[in-house]
């Protein structure tokens, strides 16, 4: 998922904010959808979540994520 899906995710807060997001609104986001248990069953993606936190974190410090 990180290689092929997550490396797209490009945009300012406003277009990728809602979707790198923890809160589970209107299920619009990826990390509880990687936390869940039906997920948990095929891999912990301990990586795709890594790399949604950097990318949570460069929004956070410039409103753009790339």
């Amino acid at each position: 998922i990180k290689q092929r899906v997550l490396t797209k995710i490009r945009g300012t807060e406003m277009m990728v904010g809602p979707l790198l997001s923890e809160e589970a609104k209107r299920g619009a986001t990826l990390v509880p959808l990687l936390q869940s248990t039906l997920a948990n069953r095929v891999s912990t993606f301990e990586h795709s979540l890594a790399y949604i936190r950097e990318k949570r974190r460069e929004l956070e410090l410039y409103g753009y994520a790339k």
